[in-house]
């Protein structure tokens, strides 16, 4: 009686292969603003940035943290946003001005 092997089925390939470096490790992508695409920074950024602006508690829910101001401040300088506060009735709320684009002369 021979042997016969029986071979695994071949793993199917993702739909979205991560592009990888020489170190194996994935290439990030970034924003024009300089924060990397999907990142905590940038989703902290886009909520501050929003017309109504955000709280505090907005922003930590937003990505799951229990203290992010420190975070949101250095992350809203490196993109070049300016952050205002306005507090009404006992709760602050932040909000993102982003610097307009330089025109050329």
């Amino acid at each position: 009686m021979a042997k016969t092997s029986k071979k695994a089925p071949a793993k199917a390939a993702t739909a979205k292969a991560a592009v990888k470096t020489s170190n194996n490790k994935p290439v990030r992508e970034y924003r024009p603003d300089g924060l990397a695409k999907g990142s905590a920074a940038a989703l902290l950024v886009d909520t501050v940035c929003r017309p109504k602006g955000a709280t505090n508690q907005e922003l930590c829910e937003a990505v799951g943290w229990a203290q992010c101001m420190p975070y949101v401040k250095s992350s809203a300088e490196k993109a070049g946003v300016t952050i205002t506060t306005e507090r009404v009735d006992g709760v602050t709320r932040y909000y993102g001005k982003r610097k307009s684009a330089k025109k050329a002369a």
